[in-house]
């Protein structure tokens, strides 16, 4: 499990992310915020990943916690933290998300609907504007 969250952060390449919003944080301070979320969403993505590529999401659940409990020292290990992990976890329990595609096709067909309204609104305009001129 934990070689397949690794192996989710080299294939989507999310080192580039953190080092961006890290260089970004640096010469920015009120990006922090920004920099710690994309932190804790390639965490996520990374779970999500390694949780599909083994089939069980209770078995993903159970390796981020155990390796949470594995981490000692001050240096928190492999990208967990106290409540960052929590949410992990929860995240893991709980059932798998929607996929984006399935939530996106209301808004886009209401986005395609207006731009068509629109465009007959222009359509119409430029007739009358036409009659005028």
């Amino acid at each position: 499990m934990l070689l397949a969250h690794e192996q989710a952060h080299l294939d989507h390449h999310h080192h580039r992310l953190t080092a961006a919003a890290g260089a970004a944080a640096a010469v920015n301070p009120l990006l922090i915020p920004a920099r710690d979320a994309i932190g804790y969403l390639v965490e996520r993505w990374a779970d999500e990943d390694a949780a599909a590529r083994v089939g069980d999401r209770g078995l993903a659940a159970r390796a981020v916690a155990r390796a949470a409990l594995a981490a000692s020292g001050p240096e928190p290990a492999l990208g967990i933290t106290g409540g960052v992990v929590l949410r992990r976890v929860r995240a893991l329990t709980q059932a798998t998300p929607t996929r984006l595609a399935r939530r996106l096709i209301a808004p886009a067909l209401l986005t395609a609907g207006f731009v068509t309204v629109a465009a007959c609104a222009t359509e119409a305009f430029l007739d009358l504007a036409r009659a005028w001129l």
